[in-house]
């Protein structure tokens, strides 16, 4: 069963979110809750509960909306701390999608334990190349793993070369 969460009726561009459930395992979804065009969540019932968060992030940049997208940033990054809010202490979480940020490789220790080496650059340098949009979304998502002691799995484990650009 498809489920989805789609756009609200932009012209300029598209965005949207989906989970798909296997028909067998319908009998234990609590509940499934679409948000936006860029966020939805599923609860799993079981002996806790367990939740799935989708979501799509807005890009570092769109070209001549900057403070339209400034704007989206906060509101999604907003909508998502309800969520964690919402549903801390009640069971696992993960989160999924796209978060359109660039981990690239951790330049303190603290950002080591938000994701690991595993990255798309081997050294922190390329950071030096990101636009004001890239940093912010870097950021963004690196403060929102402090406040709510997430781990971006992902970068934790090494992958085959092909598969680095997941």
């Amino acid at each position: 069963t498809w489920f989805l969460s789609g756009e609200g009726g932009r012209k300029d561009y598209t965005a949207g979110v989906g989970m798909v459930i296997r028909n067998k395992f319908m009998q234990y979804i609590e509940d499934i809750v679409p948000i936006n065009d860029r966020l939805m969540y599923l609860t799993i019932r079981g002996t806790i509960e367990t939740n799935i968060v989708c979501t799509y992030m807005p890009p570092a940049e769109r070209q001549n909306l900057p403070d339209i997208l400034t704007s989206e940033k906060d509101n999604a990054y907003e909508e998502i701390q309800k969520i964690l809010d919402k549903k801390k202490n009640k069971g696992p979480m993960c989160i999924c999608g796209d978060w359109n940020a660039r981990l690239i490789y951790p330049t303190t220790e603290e950002e080591e334990l938000i994701f690991g080496k595993h990255t798309l650059h081997e050294d922190a340098t390329a950071i030096d190349l990101f636009t004001a949009g890239m940093n912010d979304n870097r950021e963004r998502i690196i403060e929102l793993a402090k406040i709510y002691n997430l781990v971006a799995m992902n970068t934790k484990f090494r992958k085959r070369q092909e598969k680095l650009a997941t």
